[in-house]
């Protein structure tokens, strides 16, 4: 495949986005991912730098280990409902990310998912998330707001939290 293209659309037949697919593609902006799709591969967009447009449709349920690691032209991400688990150091170091909103099915966030993201300021917790990696958001200096459902205020959601590098004073109840 032509690692010059800027744009590309994954086939409907294609029920997972492989290991490596588009890793270093340097010149990616745009990805259209159809319904349809199950699994974002293990580094399939890593080091995409320019990527910066991504639907990530309803149909997805796995975004695999390091799958946009270092895609530095995101500035936000919606992770859909249907996601249960965001693996390890699956957007880390998108350093232009500012906010992330986590669909209600997602149980797991990986260690270091987020992590290194230095223009993230604010991430959305939409429901219960079961497990939160060790260092999930490490590093994120300019985050100024975490949102959680009330739910979850009294858990030891928030004492995980803390642990993946989150400061208690930024969690708000929503």
């Amino acid at each position: 495949m032509d690692k010059n293209l800027t744009e590309i659309v994954v086939s409907i037949g294609d029920t997972g986005i492989p290991d490596g697919a588009f890793r270093d593609w340097d010149y990616l902006i745009n990805v259209t991912i159809p319904e349809g799709v199950t699994k974002i591969g293990f580094e399939a967009f890593a080091h995409c730098y320019k990527l910066r447009d991504i639907v990530i449709p309803n149909s997805v349920t796995e975004i695999g280990k390091y799958a946009f690691f270092g895609c530095t032209g995101f500035s936000s991400v919606t992770i859909p409902d249907s996601v249960i688990k965001i693996g390890d150091v699956a957007f880390s170091e998108c350093d232009n990310m500012k906010n992330v909103v986590i669909g209600t099915g997602v149980e797991e966030i990986g260690p270091f998912a987020f992590a290194h993201n230095q223009s993230l300021n604010s991430v959305k917790i939409l429901d219960i998330v079961k497990e939160i990696g060790k260092s999930a958001f490490l590093n994120c200096k300019n985050l100024t707001s975490v949102e959680i459902p009330k739910k979850l205020a009294g858990s030891d959601f928030v004492e995980q939290l803390v642990k993946a590098g989150v400061k208690e004073d930024i969690i708000k109840e929503v």
